[in-house]
Formats: structure tokens, sequence, C-alpha cells
């Protein structure tokens, strides 16, 4: 029995389940979940397609897909984009290769100029390897007691 001056139409104190909300709740999240398998299928599709494309998926400097998915041929006058896209593309690729070889390069010399010079330290220079009578090989270089 309700207490006195409240109806019986009283809000309880717990919240009541609510079919309505509960629905409309799950539709939310089945309709997110929905949403992000379209997103990754979309962004499969277009990796796919710039793989096939001879274009790296990952062209711009963020590492996402927008570069190319703007390559990709969607009209007939995106033809000229995209083969302009894929040049530029290419060219960026060509000096990168060349200043990664020029870099590799630079490095292997300093490596081998630090061996030359690590070399030197330890056998000492030719002048310092002198014959002396009575010596059968010639000295090594003087060293710290």
């Amino acid at each position: 029995m309700p207490e006195r001056g409240a109806s019986a139409s009283a809000r309880p104190s717990r919240p009541v389940f609510d079919a309505d909300s509960e629905a409309d709740e799950g539709f939310r999240a089945w309709k997110r979940r929905k949403d992000a398998e379209a997103a990754n299928q979309r962004q499969a599709r277009r990796r796919a397609r710039a793989e096939a494309l001879g274009i790296a998926a990952e062209t711009n400097s963020v590492g996402t897909l927008d570069t190319a998915a703007c390559v990709m041929v969607r009209y007939r006058r995106d033809l000229e984009r995209r083969d302009r896209a894929h040049e530029a593309f290419m060219a960026w690729l060509a000096a990168k290769d060349a200043e990664s070889r020029r870099q590799r390069k630079a490095a292997q010399a300093e490596e081998a100029r630090e061996e030359a010079r690590a070399q030197r330290m330890l056998h000492g220079s030719a002048d310092q390897h002198v014959r002396l009578p009575g010596h059968a090989r010639a000295r090594p270089p003087c060293r710290p007691r």
C-alpha cells in the first residue's frame, strides 16, 4: 500500500527496465560495430587497390591511406590525376632511395676510416717497425708499462 500522499503511479527508487531504451542502446552498439567493420573493409580495399596499382599503401607523411585513396581511379578524369600522383610518388621514392644510398655509402666510408684509424692505433705505423741487428723480426711499437 502506498504511503499517504503518494500516488500509485509514483516512480520507484530503482529504475525500471525500459525495453525501448535497451533496444535503442543495443541497436546503437550494433551500429557502431557495423560502422567499424565497414571502415576496416574500406581501408583494406583501399590498401589492396593501392598495392595493385603499385603504390605504397601509406604514401603521405602521417601514414594514412588518404593519398592512396585519392589516386585510385573512380572516374575517367581521375586517370590523369592518378598518373601524375603515381609519377610524383615514384620520383619521391627514387629520391628517397638515392638519399638512403648516399647515407649508407657515407656511413660505410666513415666506418672504414674508423677501422683504419683503429688499426693504426693498434699496430702503429710502418716506420715504427724497425729491424735492428740481432732481431729476427720487426719490433712492435713501444707500449707504456
